[in-house]
């Protein structure tokens, strides 16, 4: 029959307890064992009791800190009692299982939350000099990792920009048009001065002016934009 959980919290307590070097393989041995036996235990509170265990035996050996955090990491409820934990009393070993938290998951949303709760944490004042600058470290690299996403991002992205219209495109078209009217006006004219005292076909009047203002306007494009793109 399993014991309680508040049985084997107090076996575990005692066993990160022992500071003599003689007894700390033995303790981890043991450490090890009650860890293997919550496993089996009630669930509910297992998590947050190892956390507190980590948070008031901050200064064990890591070795035995180590087979705690073992034992966290294969619970579901690992990353809620995790937040809960550095937000009560960030210690080495809760900063450093967030540390890889960070680069196991490729949630960007999840990463900025975990980034976002070690900002605030290091804005504790009652931080340790050890838990500070291990902290720091952390929150340091990974802002330069992103960083560098970032312009990777940008290397492999570059920046499309529309292409320029050319200023005289819109110009060019219209005085195209108007040579040509004018063109086809001016071919009417001389056709209609050429047949006086003859028949009067309107509708030869019409196609010779045509003809002529089409030629004149072709002409008078090419060269505007023969001096537009010189421009």
């Amino acid at each position: 029959m399993a014991r309680s959980l508040d049985a084997v919290i107090v076996e575990l307590k005692s066993a990160l307890s022992a500071d003599c070097p003689g007894d700390s393989q033995a303790a981890s041995v043991r450490l090890s064992e009650l860890c293997e036996e919550l496993k089996h235990a009630n669930p509910a509170g297992r998590a947050e009791s190892l956390f507190l265990l980590l948070e008031a035996y901050a200064e064990s050996s890591h070795e035995k800190l180590n087979v705690l955090v073992r034992a966290l990491e294969q619970f579901d409820d690992l990353e809620i009692e995790l937040g809960n934990s550095i937000r009560r009393k960030p210690v080495q070993a809760t900063v450093r299982m967030v540390g890889r938290e960070l680069n196991r998951t490729p949630d960007s949303e999840k990463r900025a939350s975990w980034i976002h709760l070690l900002t605030n944490a290091d804005q504790m004042t009652d931080l340790g000099i050890a838990v500070r600058s291990e902290l720091k470290g952390l929150l340091s690299a990974h802002r330069e990792k992103q960083k560098d996403v970032i312009a990777l991002w940008q290397i492999m992205t570059p920046e499309i920009k529309p292409k320029p219209r050319k200023p005289g495109m819109s110009s060019s078209l219209a005085a195209g048009i108007l040579c040509t009217l004018l063109g086809a006006f001016g071919g009417c004219s001389l056709q209609f001065e050429h047949d006086v005292g003859g028949s009067r076909d309107y509708a030869n009047y019409l196609l010779s002016g045509i003809g002529f203002g089409l030629l004149v306007g072709l002409a008078m494009g090419v060269l505007i934009r023969f001096f537009d793109r010189d421009a």
